[in-house]
């Protein structure tokens, strides 16, 4: 719980790193593609302002190596920002999505190598 409310934290406070994963969990995705996770639901807007949608923040170049656990990209709700994690060591082969564009639960995010 410690580790996942300074991760928030970290977040939050626009701090950008990574995340300890350890070698037992760091898997390689299926056919190599990153995705946002679908793990959040948009809540109704009590408030009648116009939503359009999550805003996703691109923190990753084509062709760049990246370490497991660094943040790939940030998507970011009305109440809060999601970090998504690489879940391996590999290299950036195709972005998907752009800074600034909204994105939906599972949409591909970016393709890695394992090289």
């Amino acid at each position: 719980m410690k580790d996942k409310l300074l991760k928030w934290l970290s977040g939050a406070l626009g701090q950008q790193g990574s995340v300890d994963i350890q070698q037992e969990e760091q898997y390689f995705p299926e056919g190599g593609i990153v995705r946002v996770p679908d793990f959040f639901e948009m809540p109704a807007n009590p408030h009648g302002e116009v939503y359009m949608g999550p805003e996703c923040k691109v923190l990753i170049t084509s062709g760049a190596y990246i370490s497991a656990g660094q943040i790939i990209a940030e998507i970011d709700t009305p109440s809060h920002v999601f970090e998504v994690v690489a879940p391996c060591d590999g290299t950036i082969e195709e972005i998907y999505v752009s800074s600034g564009q909204f994105v939906e639960a599972g949409q591909e995010i970016c393709k890695l190598n394992e090289s």
